[in-house]
């Protein structure tokens, strides 16, 4: 197993859909693995997987604790990784330096090795950063970690527009790219954006 997949959200929940489904492809890759976490689950030992490279974790982000998901949230307790690992941590606020400390005490590794958002973060570029993980391969993921970060950070001053497009136009991303176009310059992330054009599927239902 050379990468770890961690859901932590209701799969059913239609905004997550899409993350969902990209992780069960990703999960087909013979280096991979995909878990649903849920509150029942055992904690998640990894440390005797010396071959793995990175794990991450996807689901909703405490913004003042270091946890993820919803209710009996998965916690730095419930993780071990091995000493060269790297961990990515796909919701808000985890990039946060104090709650990166806590995540790389919980798994075992140095902080340095934590990646997240200090901020919220959006769905759909979620969803976006798995497709193109899935279309270029498991082992850019630094690259395109790193381009999600920095998008979010981009569409951040327009969160609130594009969540009241999503009411207008039932959760649909790409249409509220294509309403809301004139007011946000795509330019800078049309990299980040392209693979949702030919596969706007998993970017429905967002709210």
């Amino acid at each position: 197993m050379r990468f770890l997949i961690l859901s932590c959200f209701d799969p059913e929940d239609r905004q997550f859909r899409g993350i969902s489904d990209i992780c069960g492809r990703l999960d087909a890759d013979a280096d991979g693995r995909y878990l649903i976490w849920t509150p029942e689950s055992q904690a998640v030992d990894a440390s005797g997987s010396p071959a793995l490279e990175w794990a991450l974790i996807s689901g909703h982000g405490a913004e003042d604790a270091a946890r993820m998901g919803g209710g009996a949230a998965f916690t730095p307790s419930d993780l071990r990784l091995p000493a060269p690992a790297d961990l990515y941590l796909l919701g808000c606020y985890q990039g946060r330096p104090e709650l990166k400390a806590l995540w790389a005490q919980g798994a075992g590794i140095p902080a340095a090795q934590v990646h997240g958002s200090p901020e919220d973060t959006e769905t759909a570029l979620s969803t976006l950063f798995l497709l193109n993980l899935a279309m270029a391969g498991w082992r850019d993921i630094a690259h395109w970690f790193r381009r999600w970060i920095d998008a979010n950070a981009w569409f951040r001053p327009h969160f609130a527009e594009i969540n009241a497009s999503y009411d207008r136009n039932g959760g649909d991303f790409m249409a509220t790219l294509n309403e809301l176009g004139g007011a946000i310059d795509l330019e800078p992330f049309a990299d980040f954006i392209a693979p949702g054009r030919s596969h706007a599927e998993y970017l429905t239902g967002l709210r």
